[in-house]
């Protein structure tokens, strides 16, 4: 179990035997909790995106990384911070207040009051759920809360009306968790979780999986929008020794880089793109993008006729073997592959590795 730390000032422990198991009790769960709630979190099923909305209204790129960066920092700050708590205040049981938190302080101090001892250790305004609320005060600048007054439908209303503010409000945090349990959605860490299993279609590591290898583990992810809808592949006439038996796209698109250097072209817009907190992202090979055009109607987003009734194509990071002007491109309609101009401008959809 957890080990924590009380500062027991004006307050003999023989008065309350039993505070310090409850709140290593407390910690414990607190610390399992969070860990599966960031595993939901991860998740993109129906129920998971209905629950996170609920709390945290609708998302975008950037209140997307605060949420799952704030549940990072509770996790870490609940394994491997020494946690301690102000309990020289539990006597007030006439207060209103569970506990407080003193994120200034260089010890992230919790202070813990009387209603904290009366609080089940499971369900809404529960004791793990105080030690995620003030754990996130501790860990996050200027998060928000009411000193608990903000009830559920408060949180809920702020949710769906200002969800900028729900990102930087402990309640939200506290009950995404505590209602997350109760639903069934979130479960104990400690009871060994089996591990998460990606599957292709499911919105994971900042876009959508299009393909798992036999480990069940790895594969690739795709960006759900194309990066481009027509840019070049390069400099015509410039080869660039990408090799089509043995490079995945990471290495052929490392080669275009170091090859290319700056500029615009379809290599290097993967290769400086940011999405969704991620900066990995490249160009895929030709086996890649024939497996994402495999995947084409999961992932979405694709063209597959241009206005003009010409096939969609989109460039692979394979240059041609032989021939230092052209590189190989899919027109996405039927999934063939061919030799292309490098000047001719082409779509690019972006991958990255997990």
């Amino acid at each position: 179990m957890k080990s924590v730390k009380l500062n027991w000032t004006d307050v003999s422990p023989s008065q309350y035997p039993n505070l310090k198991n409850d709140l290593e009790l407390a910690t414990e769960t607190a610390l399992n909790y969070t860990i599966g709630a960031l595993q939901l979190f991860a998740r993109g099923d129906k129920k998971t995106l209905l629950h996170r909305d609920r709390f945290f209204g609708k998302f975008n790129e950037d209140r997307y990384h605060v949420v799952e960066k704030t549940f990072m920092d509770i996790r870490d700050e609940l394994l491997n911070g020494q946690m301690i708590y102000n309990v020289s205040q539990v006597s007030l049981s006439s207060t209103n207040v569970y506990g407080s938190s003193s994120p200034d302080s260089n010890n992230h101090e919790i202070n813990i009051y009387g209603k904290f001892l009366k609080a089940p250790l499971l369900g809404q305004d529960s004791k793990f759920g105080v030690i995620i609320h003030e754990t996130s005060h501790n860990v996050v600048d200027h998060i928000l809360d009411q000193h608990g007054t903000y009830s559920l439908a408060d949180t809920e209303a702020l949710a769906k009306n200002d969800p900028d503010k729900a990102t930087h409000c402990a309640e939200c945090y506290e009950y995404f968790v505590e209602f997350g349990v109760q639903a069934g959605l979130i479960s104990d860490n400690s009871v060994r979780l089996e591990p998460f299993l990606p599957k292709i279609g499911n919105l994971y590591g900042g876009g959508i999986i299009f393909y798992v290898d036999k480990t069940k583990r790895h594969g690739y992810i795709a960006t759900p929008f194309d990066q481009s809808t027509g840019i070049i592949w390069g400099e015509y006439g410039v080869k660039v020794p990408t090799n089509l038996r043995t490079d995945s796209g990471k290495v052929a698109t490392d080669k275009i880089i170091k090859t290319l250097g700056v500029g615009s072209y379809a290599a290097r817009l993967c290769y400086d793109l940011e999405l969704n907190g991620y900066s990995d992202w490249y160009l895929p090979n030709k086996w890649q993008l024939d497996k994402l055009w495999t995947q084409r109607k999961i992932v979405g987003g694709f063209t597959l006729d241009e206005d003009d009734g010409k096939e969609s194509t989109y460039w692979t990071s394979n240059d041609h073997k032989t021939y230092p002007g052209d590189a190989w491109s899919m027109r996405f309609r039927h999934g063939t592959k061919r030799p292309d101009d490098k000047r001719k401008l082409f779509r690019v959809r972006a991958i990255r590795s997990f």
